[in-house]
């Protein structure tokens, strides 16, 4: 590789620009981050309602002007399953030992490993100090195929579990144990202690009931995700808040219930102690969702999670409700700039994925967030 070639690579790293697409049933959230050294800005962002999913994408493609950008996606239906290994054994054995539990799973529930693609990272064992903890993510080949085929015509290069890539929206000096609850479609607890992921959860329960409901009603999903955005739910303390009748609250707040429920169950089993909880997700637009969980969860501080560079945009030029409706989607752009764990992307890498690690390796910055000696990322092949 010549000179010039190293150093136009080295400027494209220092500013990249991604696209993330969060896509589930009926809905695309789409952003645009730009990343220029350790500064994030998000060019452009919004929600699309679609029938059609091939043709949502290219408008997203064509309103952002994203011909040529990377572009970022979350998986779909992924499973989370966790093996508790012996520290002492090598990565080899480690390996070894996954392969044979998962196989194991599946022989139980009568499927074929081979059609699942997998990805595992280890944590520390918070309970054992001569274990480690394999969080492992599989997921059904057939299902990232599907998404493949709808962007076949563009660039993608990271296929990301969304509960881990939501943790890029927190702080990396963020110093407090935290659960960060995602209510889409389906909910995704992530688990942060010491800066660290430590478990991802999923529930059954999001805003796919919610919206599915209310939908037989109004017959549009926009119009089924205003009302969720026009709605008050009501709290214990119904008498300190504003309240208006609201024929869809039956729908609303049932699915709230069970989450707050099992949110609740996460907290109790915690070994450590929960300092606070973000909530974000489609869920996160229903009006006192925070006050909500504030009320189930006494001792924990609860609100709506922000992204953390927002801090750095006077408040003026920006409405933040409007980042927050996208939160999903832009976690994920940031993944496909470099952020959150490593490893846990099944895209196939791609030729600059390939490059040696000394031309493409950042230096400090996000990307080492959830990084030290006790995590480490390892592939299946």
């Amino acid at each position: 590789m010549q000179i010039i070639d190293i150093i136009k690579l080295t400027k494209e790293k220092e500013m990249s620009t991604c696209l993330g697409l969060y896509i589930e049933n009926h809905i695309i959230k789409y952003a645009k981050a730009t990343k220029d050294n350790d500064n994030i800005k998000i060019d452009s962002f919004g929600i699309k309602f679609y029938d059609k999913l091939g043709d949502s994408i290219k408008q997203i493609i064509e309103e952002t002007y994203s011909y040529k950008t990377p572009i970022s996606i979350n998986l779909s239906n992924e499973e989370y399953n966790y093996f508790y290994l012996f520290s002492l054994l090598s990565k080899k054995d480690m390996e070894s030992v996954i392969n044979t539990e998962f196989e194991s799973i599946c022989y139980d529930n009568g499927v074929n490993k081979d059609a699942f693609e997998t990805r595992y990272v280890l944590v520390n064992d918070l309970q054992d100090k001569e274990k480690v903890k394999a969080i492992h993510i599989s997921v059904n080949k057939t299902d990232i195929a599907k998404k493949e085929q709808q962007l076949e015509k563009y660039r993608v290069i990271a296929e990301v579990p969304i509960g881990a890539s939501i943790a890029n929206l927190i702080d990396d000096k963020e110093t407090e144990n935290v659960l960060i609850v995602n209510i889409e479609e389906k909910t995704t607890v992530t688990t942060i202690v010491d800066k660290k992921i430590i478990n991802l959860q999923t529930i059954e329960d999001g805003t796919s009931q919610i919206l599915d409901n209310i939908n037989i009603k109004e017959n549009s999903y926009l119009k089924s995700y205003n009302v969720c955005k026009d709605s008050t739910i009501y709290t214990l303390k119904g008498k300190d808040l504003q309240y208006e009748e609201n024929e869809y609250l039956d729908y609303i707040m049932p699915s709230l219930y069970n989450i707050v429920t099992e949110v609740r169950k996460i907290v109790d089993q915690s070994l450590n102690k929960i300092d606070r909880i973000y909530i974000t997700g489609t869920g996160s637009i229903i009006n006192n969702i925070d006050i909500y969980f504030q009320e189930y969860l006494k001792d924990i501080k609860c609100e709506i999670l922000k992204p953390y560079f927002l801090n750095n945009i006077p408040m003026t030029k920006i409405n933040i409700k409007d980042y927050i409706e996208v939160n999903s989607a832009i976690a994920i752009a940031l993944d496909g700039l470099g952020q959150g764990i490593k490893g846990l992307n099944f895209k196939k890498e791609s030729f600059s994925q390939k490059l040696p690690e000394w031309l493409t390796a950042e230096v400090g910055g996000k990307s080492k967030k959830f990084s030290s000696k006790s995590i480490q990322i390892l592939k299946n092949h």
